[in-house]
């Protein structure tokens, strides 16, 4: 039975007391359960909000009316660093999200969008080959040698991305940086991938090779490619990444 809006109300409130004035989360669960919320629904929302807030990874899936009421309340009681936080932390949700299910995450998707669209920065602007648009009735996966996937709209195919990072693994091409040994169990798997032909500079269908066309970087290294227009040569990053180390 869905969760009535003044339980996902009350919910909201709960993990905020927990978050920031400390109440003790077995509190905010019976006082939930209470209301009518199963405790494991209310467990996963506390524990979501906590890393929303924090703009950190969250395994756990929200409801889509739950996840836009948090991402709502979020950006009107802490604004745009708060939805920014909490936007990154659902694009990571995504990322995780993907390779398990092995399909799209459409409402997730969908919801990133509509609140990226609130600020005046959005991860688009920042990483234009790592966010997809909604149209993928086009798509196809070409099995064979060359492994490739047909792109349509620019989008960022999560078979092309497991691809990469099966062949490359999930280890910045540009700054060796892995996610699973500085974080631990938390990093394993999280690497952004760049295409290394800009969006910009092709049509609205191409063919990407995820090993020849594709590289894990993490989120600096991705950030310092897109400093430019089109955007930097990767191999260029990487050779003045190591020229500056070895002075």
């Amino acid at each position: 039975m869905p969760l009535s809006p003044y339980q996902i109300s009350a919910m909201y409130d709960a993990a905020q007391r927990v978050y920031s004035d400390g109440q003790k989360p077995a509190r905010a669960l019976d006082g939930l359960e209470a209301d009518g919320v199963p405790r494991a629904v209310a467990s996963a929302c506390i524990r979501n909000y906590q890393h929303m807030r924090r703009g950190e990874r969250y395994r756990r899936t929200l409801t889509g009316a739950t996840a836009e009421y948090l991402l709502d309340r979020i950006h009107q009681e802490f604004g745009h660093a708060g939805l920014k936080l909490a936007l990154q932390s659902l694009w990571t949700h995504i990322e995780y999200l993907e390779p398990v299910r092995r399909s799209v995450c459409r409402q997730e998707r969908t919801l990133h969008e509509r609140f990226s669209a609130r600020l005046s920065v959005t991860a688009a602007s920042i990483y234009p080959d790592e966010v997809s648009p909604h149209d993928f009735e086009n798509r196809k996966f070409i099995e064979g040698a060359t492994r490739q996937v047909l792109v349509n709209q620019y989008e960022r195919d999560w078979r092309a991305r497991a691809a990469c990072i099966q062949h490359w693994g999930a280890v910045c091409y540009v700054c060796r940086f892995d996610f699973q040994k500085t974080y631990g169990e938390m990093g394993r798997g999280f690497i952004h991938v760049h295409h290394l032909t800009d969006i910009a500079s092709i049509g609205t269908e191409y063919e990407v090779d995820p090993h020849a066309d594709l590289r894990p970087v993490c989120p600096n290294c991705h950030a310092m490619l897109h400093t430019q227009r089109p955007a930097m040569d990767i191999d260029e990053l990487k050779a003045m990444l190591a020229t500056r180390c070895g002075d």
